[in-house]
């Protein structure tokens, strides 16, 4: 505020969210582009949990027949890091199939009205079986033995799951895995639970549903 003369306002850190689905499901998109006449594009869509992180288009047998240009631009992998579910998060861990497009009347289209479809039935079809997901870390943390217990207790109040114990000369390794969203300000409350005598570490542990919201 003092350089550029702006009030800014901090929020609490926020943890980036993604979505998927639990179960296998199947939408129409709609896209109507007024006109005379108007023009529909209708877009059959079908979603199916992938264990691939990024989602995977793929085209059913009557999709296979739109043309090629339109194909390419389909497939392209941008296009669907583009998708988003629902609730606005990006899509993944997904498999979309695109199985049938219909254009009503049938005059000439752009490609983009399509996507437009596409992306409306990939979002009523994930309505049905929402999973939202959250990232997962798992902690390292060495501490002396004499303040276990109260790091122990920290990580079961964040709800972490402690996978292992053991003793590291005169000191205790703890491992554990818990969501990220629960470790705000976890460097605090580990040097302050221990003195500041212990360290601690954290790694990228994949995705978990998350603890509150659509599907969990």
């Amino acid at each position: 505020e003092r350089d550029f003369r702006l009030a800014v306002r901090m929020g609490e850190p926020r943890v980036a969210l993604v979505e998927s689905v639990r179960a296998p499901c199947r939408a129409e998109g709609r896209v109507d582009q007024p006109g005379s006449p108007p023009l529909a594009v209708r877009a059959q869509v079908r979603l199916e949990p992938s264990p691939n992180e990024l989602p995977i288009l793929e085209l059913g047998e009557e999709a296979q027949a739109l043309p090629a240009e339109i194909r390419r631009e389909l497939l392209n992998p941008g296009t669907a890091r583009s998708w988003s579910g629902p609730h606005g998060h990006p899509l993944r861990h997904c498999r979309v199939v695109l199985e049938s497009v219909a254009v009503t009347p049938s005059r000439p289209w752009a490609t983009s009205w399509l996507l437009g479809a596409l992306q409306d039935g990939i979002g009523r079809a994930a309505e049905q079986q929402p999973e939202l997901l959250e990232p997962m870390v798992r902690v390292a943390v060495e501490v002396p033995e004499a303040f276990l217990a109260p790091i122990l207790g920290d990580l079961q109040q964040r709800h972490a799951t402690v996978l292992e114990v053991e003793a590291v000369g005169d000191q205790r390794r703890v491992l554990a895995r818990a969501a990220l969203s629960r470790l705000m300000a976890y460097s605090t409350a580990v040097r302050s639970l221990s003195q500041g005598q212990a360290a601690f570490d954290v790694q990228p542990d994949g995705l978990a549903a998350a603890s509150s919201g659509p599907g969990a």
